[in-house]
């Protein structure tokens, strides 16, 4: 127990801290109990009545002074603990606490950035992060950090550098390579992102989140056959993961597998039921489905009145979903009125979703439901 303590020995990165004092502790609070109790078996309460003195004995007034001296100090333990407890309110209190106590300290700032990065802070977060870089330049935990902060503020180049650092630092270190790989893959550098996650791959094959991103990149290089076999293998290394599902199910039906996008598609809702994508896209499958055999006019209005319920019929791309489910139902009037809602949300009457939308209402004047894959 001493150990830790003994200045011979350094447990983790901290060289001292108060908790490595709790169990040897224990052993003197077992001598001082026993000693106070081995005191008062030696000087047991007389039982001889003296009416004429009211002089007690040295050791009874020693007990006395014991007694109260332990009721203060456990009334201060009280006051102080709950003078500590205000900086324990969350980790963000906590570590501010420790810089204002330690000054700047690498271990404080980078878990000080952390809990800043948690609740959106993310200037701050980076302040932090980088002093911690600028006290210990291998610190890879901080550089790590920071570079999620940055790929969260938009800044890929910068982020993909924090990186790249990483796994100089610590080739092994996987989630880094994610990372890098996201990175490139949002400044569209699929080539670079897919090497990345796939040297993820080859350090670990089970990573079933590097199977999922690996999947992602290869349908934007409209490579969905490959796609498919990352999708399915992320599903069965993680199937508690609604997103895996969903991509799977995409997957699935951009390959013409329409029944087995659907039961893709209701296994990510029963995990996550407020999971928009996949809501959105059961719908429209059960919608506009150009196969017969694979819509449900009634299930598709469920499933779009949910996910738009969720946005407060605020989504123009859910309120057409929910239009060509009204439309399949043959109830035109509300198809028509969601559709024209749609239109006025959407922000460039340029876009693709515009266009869509003005086919869709011409279809549906028409006395039609609408049909697309």
């Amino acid at each position: 127990m001493l150990v830790p303590v003994c200045g011979l020995v350094q447990v983790g990165l901290q060289p001292m801290a108060d908790r490595f004092t709790y169990l040897p502790l224990i052993g003197i609070f077992l001598m001082l109990v026993w000693h106070i109790a081995g005191d008062r078996s030696q000087h047991p309460p007389s039982t001889i009545h003296h009416p004429a003195s009211s002089i007690r004995p040295p050791s009874s007034i020693l007990r006395s002074f014991s007694a109260v001296g332990a009721a203060v100090a456990l009334l201060a333990c009280a006051a102080v603990t709950r003078h500590q407890l205000a900086y324990w309110q969350n980790a963000e209190t906590l570590f501010a606490h420790v810089l204002s106590v330690t000054g700047p300290n690498y271990i404080a700032l980078n878990n000080h950035g952390v809990a800043l990065m948690q609740h959106g802070k993310l200037d701050e977060a980076i302040r932090d992060f980088e002093l911690a870089v600028a006290l210990d330049p291998a610190l890879d935990a901080a550089r790590f950090s920071l570079g999620q902060a940055l790929l969260q503020q938009g800044k890929y180049d910068a982020a993909a550098e924090q990186f790249s650092t990483v796994l100089q630092l610590k080739p092994g270190h996987p989630a880094a390579r994610l990372q890098l790989g996201l990175a490139r893959a949002r400044q569209g550098k699929y080539d670079e992102a897919i090497a990345a996650f796939s040297d993820a791959l080859r350090l670990d094959p089970n990573n079933g989140e590097a199977h999922n991103n690996l999947g992602n990149v290869l349908v934007l290089q409209g490579r969905h056959g490959e796609a498919l076999g990352h999708f399915a293998e992320a599903v069965r290394l993680n199937p508690a993961n609604p997103k895996a599902h969903n991509n799977l199910a995409i997957t699935c039906k951009k390959l013409g597998r329409t029944s087995e996008a659907i039961a893709q598609y209701h296994e990510a809702i029963r995990l996550l039921p407020d999971f928009l994508e996949a809501l959105n896209n059961l719908a429209w499958t059960l919608a506009a489905s150009p196969d017969a055999q694979f819509r449900n006019a009634s299930e598709a209005i469920q499933l779009a009145t949910r996910a738009c319920e969720l946005t407060r019929y605020e989504h123009p791309l859910l309120l057409a979903t929910l239009a060509a489910a009204y439309a399949e139902a043959g109830q035109f009037t509300e198809a028509i009125s969601f559709a024209e809602r749609a239109q006025q949300l959407i922000p460039s009457p340029q876009s693709p979703l515009a266009a869509k939308l003005q086919s869709m209402l011409e279809t549906f004047r028409s006395g039609r439901p609408y049909r697309a894959d």
